[in-house]
């Protein structure tokens, strides 16, 4: 797979997890792959959209963690769950550096 993805010219990370062999390569094009040989014999590959999940974690997490004003609860019934914020709630949790 490492071959393959660098014959595409994409960029790639390779690394070794608890055993796990994982590569990931971003296409330049808005996608990320991700390619799992697991030591249990198990082989997985996930495409991810840039422009859904984005390539920016951290703009990621504010966008969210900076809306939610949920108190959670420490114990709920199946199914019960706080709502989760809207892309149009303003930021209420400023990063605390």
């Amino acid at each position: 797979m490492i071959d393959y993805f660098t014959e595409q010219g994409w960029d790639i990370e390779h690394r070794t997890i608890t055993g796990d062999e994982e590569v990931w390569a971003t296409t330049g094009d808005g996608w990320q792959i991700q390619y799992t040989a697991q030591e249990n014999g198990g082989n997985t590959i996930t495409v991810y959209s840039e422009p859904f999940w984005t390539n920016d974690a951290n703009a990621l997490s504010t966008a969210i963690y900076g809306r939610s004003t949920v108190k959670f609860p420490d114990r709920s019934l199946p199914g019960v769950y706080p709502n989760f914020p809207q892309w149009d709630d303003p930021v209420v949790n400023n990063p605390k550096i």
